[in-house]
Order: structure tokens, then sequence, then C-alpha cells
């Protein structure tokens, strides 16, 4: 067994200092490089709810991090032969009920060293499962036997902490926290376990989650991953991932949806139109929204109308922005084509799918003739409005791969058995 460095604690214990205000703040951390930090021994810089943590400290203390963790699987702690085998078997079997015989002082060590093994490694599944076995004992020893089950006071400051432990590393310019698996799957599982009360109360439930995936996702772009996490937790009728608050059927799906609104979607997904996890996920709310108003709790028919608006307005304002930015990404026209190719593809209904579907035939046959060149009268016309050669040129090759975007997506349309009512071109199937 190696003895540690004085070093190496003191690293550990300065950074625990800083981490300690989880409890009340959720923080903003950075790993600085050598070139990034001031003159002189490393220190952790804080400005506010900011912390910068040398890497050249964190690098010590997650050293003796290990250490404690390693220490905790050995019997001078006191570790009870049921968790050695888990430990030797599998940690992540974290259902089962497991006896440990950690002193108060011993647990509390060790969830400070785990947070920072996370802070440096986010794939570590051991500290991972060490901070679910802590919520899962709390859990299983706070619930008070009621109809409405309150949760203890400890619990309640447990998962407070927790969170804003998750919300400090997947919100935080980290290098791989943002689209951390692990990270994602311990949220989900502490949604999924831990009994809703404790977890809503005094946070924003589902409008906060997805503040904390769209902050996620600007961290680290196409993070489909924190996307996942937040369709799992909409499909909480599957029985995978339900919470108490997302309750049971359609019924259930309509509460969520009403949390997370269209519009504040469609415009961050927009905000970066080759983001194609973003555009996917819109994709998957307006595809709910049109179920749930299909089967509306009220059985009022003017529900069913007003979805209908709802996605034919947000597919309608992101044709046109396509169209006019001349976006040719393949994220955005895969969202287009699966949302025109039939009425289930993103709830638009038939009358608004059939006048875009229009609109979007005549703007081919009009700028692109049929996707060829970039030639045709609009295309000759705005070149003639550039006089500087070389703009001209970016102008006809942004319009010519557009065009063919365009007639692309309407012959694969076509292929699905849609009627475009226009001559196609043989051989649509592309994808």
């Amino acid at each position: 067994m190696t003895t540690d460095s004085p070093k190496e604690e003191l690293a550990f214990n300065e950074i625990c200092s800083h981490l300690n205000d989880l409890q009340d703040h959720v923080l903003e951390i950075e790993i600085l490089s050598v070139a990034s930090c001031p003159p002189g021994p490393p220190r952790i810089l804080r400005d506010g709810n900011c912390i910068g943590i040398p890497k050249t400290l964190l690098i010590p203390a997650f050293k003796h991090a290990l250490d404690i963790l390693a220490l905790g699987r050995s019997p001078q702690v006191g570790v009870s032969a049921v968790e050695k085998d888990a430990h030797k078997d599998e940690i992540s079997r974290v259902t089962i009920p497991i006896e440990v015989t950690y002193s108060q002082t011993t647990q509390h060590l060790r969830l400070k060293a785990t947070a920072i093994v996370l802070l440096l490694a986010p794939e570590h599944l051991t500290a991972a499962n060490i901070r679910k076995r802590h919520l899962q004992q709390l859990a299983s020893t706070s619930v008070l036997p009621s109809q409405d089950p309150h949760v203890s006071e400890h619990l309640a400051h447990a998962l407070h902490h927790e969170l804003n432990l998750l919300d400090s590393l997947q919100t935080s310019p980290l290098h791989r926290h943002a689209k951390s698996p692990t990270l994602w799957s311990h949220r989900r599982w502490i949604m999924a376990t831990i009994p809703a009360p404790a977890i809503l109360d005094g946070r924003r439930g589902m409008e906060g989650e997805y503040e904390i995936v769209h902050r996620a996702a600007g961290r680290h772009a196409r993070n489909y991953v924190a996307f996942d996490y937040l369709r799992r937790r909409m499909r909480g009728a599957q029985g995978l991932d339900s919470c108490a608050d997302e309750g049971e059927g359609e019924s259930g799906r309509g509460k969520m949806i009403v949390a997370v609104p269209i519009e504040t979607l469609a415009a961050h997904a927009l905000s970066n139109p080759s983001d194609t996890s973003r555009l996917s996920f819109l994709q998957h709310v307006l595809h709910l929204h049109t179920l749930h108003a299909h089967h509306p709790p009220d059985h009022n028919p003017t529900t069913t109308s007003q979805a209908s608006n709802v996605a034919a307005s947000t597919v309608q304002h992101i044709l046109t922005t396509a169209l006019d930015l001349r976006l040719r990404g393949a994220a955005i026209w895969n969202f287009l084509r699966l949302a025109l190719m039939s009425q289930e593809g993103a709830g638009v209904g038939e009358g608004e799918r059939l006048e875009m579907l229009r609109r979007l035939r005549e703007w081919r046959d009009g700028a692109g003739g049929g996707g060829g060149g970039g030639g045709g009268g609009e295309a000759a016309d705005a070149n003639a409005e550039v006089e500087v050669d070389a703009n001209r040129g970016v102008y006809a090759r942004d319009l010519s791969e557009l065009c063919t975007a365009v007639d692309r997506s309407l012959r694969w349309i076509a292929a699905k058995g849609v009627d475009l009512n226009v001559d196609e071109r043989k051989g649509g199937g592309d994808t």
C-alpha cells in the first residue's frame, strides 16, 4: 500500500474546500493548463461561482482520491464481506441491497474522493456507483411510511448536492463531461430511482432538465447522449426511466411536452442547423405532441387542430429559414424530409404538408432547374446583382448545392410513395 505525500493531501483538501459550495450553488469549473495559470505555485482561481483548477494541482488530488477509494476496499476500514463480494462481482449492479459498515466520517471522505475522481475522469464507473450506493442507502432508510411519502431532510440535502455536482460537471467547459455516458446514466438513475418529491422540491422539473441539456449541448456539439437522456425522461410510460411526476400513458407525455416549449426547441435547433441531435429531438417532441393531441385528456377536438397548427408552423419556419439562408447541411434536410414525408413524421396536417411540398417543388423548378447546376431564372437574376466575381462564384456554388439537396429530398420523399404531383426522375431511391 502506497503512502500519499503531503502535497497530494493538501491539493485534495484545497479542492474539496471549494467543492463544498456545491450544496448552495452550481459551479462553473475549468481545468487550467500550465500556460493558463499565473506565475508562482499552483493555486485555485475563484471568481464568484466560476472556479479555475490548475491541472498540476488536480492530478495530485486525483491520485490521493484514488488511494482513498482503494483503501475503502480493504478490511482495515471496516468494509463488510457483502460489499467486497459486490466489488469483485460487478459494482454496477447497485440495485441489490448492500450492507456497508463505513463510519460517517469515512463515507463522507469517500464521497469527496469520488467527486474529484469524476472531475478528472468522468467515465470512472466505480466512483459513480459509490455515489449511487450512498443515495440508495439514504432512500431505503429515509422514506416514511405514508400514502404520500416524504423524504427526510438528510436525503433531500444529499440529492440537492448530487444534482448540483452533476449540473456543474455537465455544463462546465470541461473536455468530456458534457457528453459522458456515465454521468448522464447516473443522472437518469437518480431520476428513476429516488422518490420524486425530493428531486423536484425547489427545482424546475423538466424545464430545468432541458436547460441543463441545452447548456451541455452548447459545450459539446451533436450531444446525442444528453438528448437521449431527455428523450428517456419523456418516455415515462415505458416504465424504463419513469419518475413520479411523469404520469402514465399519453397524458403523462403531454405534461412533459408542455414544460419544453416547441418554439424554444426550434429556435435552439436553428441556432446550430448542423446539430442533428437537436433536430432529431425536436422531431421527437413534435411527434409526441401530435400523439397527445390525437388523444387529449379532455377529448376536445380543438386540441388536435391546435397541435397540427403548431407542428405546421414549426416545420414551415424551418423550411423558410433553410431556403432563405441556403442551408445545405444533411441534418436540417433530413429533418425536413421526415417531416414532409407523411403526417406522422412531425404531426403536420395533410393540407399544410402538401402546401409545403408544392412550395419546395416550385422553388426547386424555378431556382435550380431540377437540382442540376445552379442555373435557372432566379439564380441568374441573383447572380446578375453580384458585383464581385468571387462572390458570384460562391453564390452559384451555394445555390447549386442547395438545389441538389432540395431535389434529392423531393425524390427521396417521392420514393417513399408520396404523390408530389410532379413528374419525378426515375431512380429516386437516394437517401
